[in-house]
């Protein structure tokens, strides 16, 4: 255990209850009268010294808390002020005033520069057969409301055409025709009618695994037209079996077959059942109503992305 404090204001105190001991005791406790005496007299000192810097501590404060005040209250004179002679040199259009007052000019507004070039690409294959195209952009300061615009350019087009466009950094193709084999992508963003730097094309190639990759026959069963709700398919092709291959169509078939329109063409009628755990088939063809059959000009297995190249 200490024998006095360290910390300064308990040490005084401590030392100003020894001062009449150490004076009464003094010849008991090995003390001269004048050592007690000096002590005396330091202990005193240190409480004026104590006493004027806790006064001059108050008067800091004080001080400090004055100069704020008088900050404060100084700058929101000094912007009165400055709102006064901007107004003045503008209903006059007397640029000179600046000039008189010392003061700046108002800065002319800089146009934002052109949105961001989208890059870092990725592409995702979703349950129906379609895909998320996600990126990143990095926008210039001030730049709000940017739109994506998405072109695209299938393998057997020649020109890119505008497919749509997202307020996100994403967008969702899910108008890519049966069987393509690939698609390539163009994203630029724009801002009013201030277009960026479009992005490097983006070029998806398209797989199709499984039964029926390269066409062959499928028949329905339970006397239901192959795109009519609740119809099965079940069947084979030439190298592939396709048994137990069925489900609802994703999307009502174009021109259903009827009794009266055998033979009619069925276009992208798209499956959605379960095989090997894998979804996502699809068929185009001919569907004779009166046979219950459908010979199909193409069977394909799953979509699957099988490369990505920027």
């Amino acid at each position: 255990m200490a024998t006095y404090p360290k910390n300064r204001a308990e040490f005084l105190t401590w030392a100003e209850a020894h001062v009449d001991v150490f004076s009464a005791n003094a010849a008991a406790i090995g003390l001269t009268a004048a050592q007690a005496t000096a002590f005396k007299n330091q202990v005193g000192a240190l409480r004026g010294r104590t006493t004027a810097q806790e006064a001059a501590r108050l008067a800091a404060k004080a001080a400090t808390e004055a100069v704020v005040d008088a900050d404060s209250d100084t700058r929101e004179l000094t912007s009165d002020l400055v709102r006064s002679i901007r107004a003045f040199a503008t209903n006059n259009n007397n640029p000179n005033v600046y000039v008189l007052a010392q003061i700046p000019a108002p800065s002319t507004g800089q146009p934002v520069p052109p949105p961001g070039q989208p890059t870092d690409f990725k592409v995702e294959l979703n349950s129906d057969g379609s895909i998320t195209l996600k990126w990143k952009a990095k926008h210039p300061e001030g730049s709000d409301r940017v739109v994506y615009f998405v072109q695209r350019k299938l393998i057997s087009e020649t020109a890119f055409r505008l497919i749509g466009g997202s307020g996100e950094k994403s967008y969702q193709d899910d108008t890519l025709p049966i069987g393509i084999d690939g698609a390539t992508y163009i994203i630029t963003a724009q801002r009013g009618n201030v277009q960026g730097q479009p992005s490097r094309q983006l070029t998806v190639t398209f797989g199709s695994g499984g039964p029926g990759a390269n066409g062959g026959e499928a028949w329905v069963c339970r006397g239901r037209c192959a795109g009519e709700e609740g119809g099965v398919i079940a069947g084979r092709d030439s190298s592939h079996a396709i048994q137990g291959l069925g489900g609802r169509p994703r999307t009502p078939m174009k021109n259903k077959t009827a009794p009266e329109r055998s033979g009619a063409v069925l276009v992208a009628s798209d499956f959605s059942p379960v095989l090997n755990g894998q979804r996502t088939w699809l068929a185009e063809g001919i569907s004779d109503s009166a046979s219950g059959t459908f010979t199909s000009t193409r069977i394909f297995g799953p979509r699957s992305v099988s490369s990505v190249d920027t």
